[in-house]
């Protein structure tokens, strides 16, 4: 009776076993799926913020320069002008270290500080500002 059983459950068991197998293997690979596209994404943030640094480092200085007269002016506060900085080099502009890219930069600057209404005088410093750092590129 026992080997008639055998006989009859066999191939049902044989194909549980396939389909178990098959699960396993489509868990797996899911799994390495998620770890891969994980990484990627990791990797992406790493670069992402790498280029902040470099960009900070490299364009930091000039943007503080930048913004100086409108901090000195009480124009904005402290919050404000790190909150400007940081916008500012999070923001997506070329980065070849040329004046090309100070101009961009300059303009993202000038879309930010727009909303606090800066004075001719202190637009014409911010100008001067930006002009010196051309002339120290070149």
């Amino acid at each position: 009776l026992r080997a008639a059983e055998s006989v009859l459950w066999a191939p049902a068991q044989a194909a549980m076993e396939k389909r178990v197998s098959e699960l396993a293997e489509r868990k797996r690979k899911q799994e390495a799926l998620a770890k891969r596209e994980r990484e990627l994404r990791e990797r992406a943030q790493r670069a992402a913020k790498n280029e902040m640094k470099w960009r900070a480092a490299r364009w930091l200085p000039s943007a503080k320069a930048m913004l100086l007269p409108l901090f000195r002016h009480g124009r904005i506060n402290k919050e404000q002008y790190k909150e400007i900085l940081e916008t500012v080099m999070s923001s997506q502009f070329d980065t070849t270290k040329t004046a090309k890219d100070l101009l961009a930069m300059k303009r993202v600057l000038d879309d930010l500080v727009a909303p606090f209404e800066p004075t001719t005088s202190e637009k014409l410093e911010m100008l001067e500002r930006f002009k010196k750092e051309v002339i120290s590129m070149t």
